[in-house]
């Protein structure tokens, strides 16, 4: 009878959806999270609703975006291995207090480079963002779930993934076996284009930065070209060639031991040689997975120390070199082939690559916990041996420099270099730009000489002396709500005055522990109560479960192998997935189901 309920509530939403046809279509903008999370960041994520279509039925969560099919969030039981530590931070989902559609699927999250092993079952709900619902759409409600850390430290994860869709215009996601005749769902994106919301399967991403309130920028059906400079390159699919990484000084003296300005042929393979390799940027994980030796050519330029416990090169911050580095406009630098529009203004550069400059501001990262008891500063260079015809990996610490977009119609990338925080802390200023369904090239803000790059950073850094002396602090660093905070003086206070500051800072220090405590206290009984409302699930296999993506929850289906979210996973066999027609516009949910009744009926003769 709730099953009934949901349906029909399902489909009136999808009918309403469909008014929106009438209306042009146009980009959609993503909200960002409030709350940053870690434990390798800070990082970000971006803020939608799932699990109904009311506002009583529905969980907020905050979700990376990153992957392909269902949407995995976290829930409780996932995390009760876990106990007092940071695991579901960015929000639960109690799939069993809502009206849930499941399916009779098991899904599998897999990371071969972030070390991530998850699994749930698999439900069909409405998810809305910024006000937008799309009514069906893919969910994977995760009850096993744990990340290895380089040392083999275990944990839970903070938050789940927004999957953003497959090339070659798959929009849906179909459950023939399901429990109900709600069997296809639409990933969120492909939805907002089945009901012709956005003009385009496509997307533009620049993750910001969560330590500069830096905030991201993610448009469905478009991008934000104030996130734009200069030339871009284009790409098939989802890997591009990694042609070197560098090290460069951009203005004024060298932080660097023996003052170079420019350091490059720093991409080295397992045997220490200069090479390229394919390479898959990725917004689902934390840090640079390239190279040992790599990592180590990089660390011999850095006050970095590689801790054999922990597995992580950490910063040596009693150097003075760190701060130099960290607060001078030195980069990492990665360099790409340049395929781009060669009509474009933008490409009037001879050169045939293209660089994209990562300031080591943004690679001075914090590890937390429960891989710490105390917040620790680190350089996200993580040494990986890529087997099974895996590949290495750009994460997050490179995208917050990076801008990244994909069609995926066209199965069509583009990547460039993003800007800095500029004074409003949103780049160039936002300027949206809708992306048509076939569209294979962008429009970049020009920058030829890279000085509107350098003057984004403008108060995050402060050039040296020519001689790598430290003549100033950037003013954004030490400004009001920065880790600095203030400009360090006393401004010639009294005596007394000091004592009543000092006075009131432990009055609100021991505030602020009370309201820690009580938080705590109140999150605990949340989850408790939400633990003691989980009805146990009859979906386990007698001889074990598959694993896979799209793995029946019966023996009798032949496993497929575990794949990483992020890239296209192998289809099973039976499995019916819908592609849009050519020459068609978008099919509705319920065009795709009398479409698929129909054909059933066809092959049965009736």
């Amino acid at each position: 009878m709730r099953v009934r309920g949901l349906r029909t509530a399902l489909r009136a939403l999808s009918a309403f959806a469909q008014i929106h046809q009438g209306y042009a279509a146009s980009n959609f903008p993503v909200p960002w999270s409030v709350k940053y999370y870690g434990p390798d960041g800070p990082w970000q994520a971006v803020s939608v609703s799932v699990g109904g279509v009311n506002s009583q039925a529905t969980t907020q969560v905050d979700l990376y975006p990153s992957g392909a099919y269902g949407s995995p969030i976290i829930t409780s039981e996932a995390c009760e291995p876990y106990p007092d530590t940071p695991c579901g931070a960015g929000g639960i989902w109690s799939p069993t207090n809502v009206d849930a559609t499941a399916t009779s699927y098991r899904q599998g999250w897999i990371g071969h480079a972030d070390q991530i092993e998850a699994y749930g079952a698999s439900y069909i709900q409405a998810m809305t963002i910024n006000g937008q619902t799309v009514p069906y759409v893919p969910l994977v409600a995760i009850d096993n779930a744990t990340i290895t850390s380089p040392s083999g430290k275990k944990y839970g994860p903070q938050c789940g993934n927004l999957a953003l869709g497959i090339g070659g215009g798959v929009q849906t996601q179909s459950f023939p076996d399901a429990s109900s005749d709600v069997d296809t769902g639409f990933m969120f994106l492909p939805g907002l284009y089945n009901q012709s919301v956005i003009p385009s399967y496509a997307y533009g991403l620049h993750y910001g930065s969560a330590s500069l309130k830096y905030g991201g920028s993610l448009v469905f059906g478009g991008y934000d070209k104030g996130r734009v400079l200069g030339k871009y390159t284009n790409y098939t699919g989802s890997e591009i060639s990694l042609l070197d990484i560098g090290i460069g000084v951009e203005k004024g003296g060298s932080p660097f031991e023996s003052g170079f300005k420019s350091k490059s042929g720093l991409l080295l393979n397992s045997t220490g040689h200069q090479t390229s390799f394919t390479v898959n940027p990725n917004p689902g994980i934390p840090g640079l997975y390239l190279p040992g030796k790599t990592c180590q050519e990089i660390a011999k330029y850095l006050p970095l120390t590689f801790d054999t416990s922990l597995q992580y090169y950490l910063w040596n911050t009693d150097d003075e070199r760190y701060e130099k580095i960290i607060t001078s406009p030195s980069y990492l630098s990665f360099t790409f082939p340049w395929t781009g529009d060669t009509s474009s203004s933008s490409s009037s550069s001879s050169s045939s690559n293209i660089t994209i400059k990562v300031p080591f501001l943004l690679l001075n990262l914090t590890l937390d916990a429960p891989l710490v008891s105390t917040p620790t500063p680190y350089f996200p260079c993580i040494p990986i041996d890529p087997t099974g015809g895996d590949v290495y990996r750009l994460g997050r610490a490179f995208l917050q420099a990076a801008f990244t977009g994909h069609n995926f119609i066209e199965t069509h990338s583009w990547l460039a270099q993003a800007p800095g925080p500029g004074t409003a802390r949103n780049g160039l200023g936002v300027d949206r730009v809708d992306l048509a369904a076939h569209a294979t090239a962008i429009e970049t803000n020009d920058d030829p000489d890279g000085a509107k790059w350098a003057a984004s950073w403008d108060g995050y850094w402060e050039p040296l002396a020519e001689d790598g002396s430290q003549t100033a602090t950037p003013t954004a660093l030490s400004g009001p709500g920065t880790s600095t905070g203030g400009d360090g003086g006393d401004g010639g206070l009294s005596t007394a005055a000091k004592v009543a500051i000092a006075v009131v800072g432990v009055v609100v220090a021991l505030v602020a522990g009370l309201l820690v405590w009580w938080r705590r206290r109140k999150e605990k009984r949340r989850v408790e109560e939400v633990r003691e409302g989980h009805r146990l699930r009859s979906d386990k296999c007698p001889f074990g479960c598959p694993h896979g993506m799209h793995a029946f929850q019966c023996p009798f289906r032949p496993p497929a192998p575990p794949v990483e979210l992020w890239t296209q996973p192998p289809m099973l066999p039976g499995t019916e997935i819908m592609h849009e027609m050519p020459g068609s516009g978008p099919l509705s949910p319920r065009e795709l189901d009398a479409w698929r009744k129909s054909m059933a009926s066809r092959r049965s003769g009736i």
